[in-house]
């Protein structure tokens, strides 16, 4: 509604709907532009502050009852981050190793705090 207001086109518009629904869950990326706006919607998997993003998650999860505690959440985290692709060939070499270490740390977290 407000995008015409500030000179956007129709063709302007459409495009920024199809690149914020593309980022949807599960991600559907049908051009380069939506594989760039889909690995940078979850670009901090592969970035340094992974930790304090992932705890902001967590707190939000939990908050919403949609886990029941850090169990539950890192089993959550481990099954996402295996099944997630970054769509773009920049990304996957800026971001696929940072998140690999991840991966394996919360598997190691999993281990060692095993019920």
């Amino acid at each position: 509604e407000l995008l015409p207001d500030y000179g956007y086109s129709d063709a302007q518009i459409k495009t920024i709907t199809e690149l914020i629904y593309a980022t949807k869950f599960p991600p559907s990326p049908e051009n380069k532009l939506e594989e760039i706006i889909c690995d940078a919607d979850l670009d901090y998997l592969g970035r340094s502050d992974f930790l304090p993003v992932s705890i902001k998650l967590y707190e939000e999860f939990f908050k919403f009852k949609q886990i029941s505690g850090k169990q539950d959440w890192n089993e959550l985290q481990v099954k996402f981050l295996e099944n997630h692709q970054y769509y773009t060939e920049t990304a996957r070499g800026m971001r696929e190793v940072n998140k690999n270490i991840q991966l394996e740390k919360i598997k190691k977290w999993l281990k060692e705090n095993k019920d």
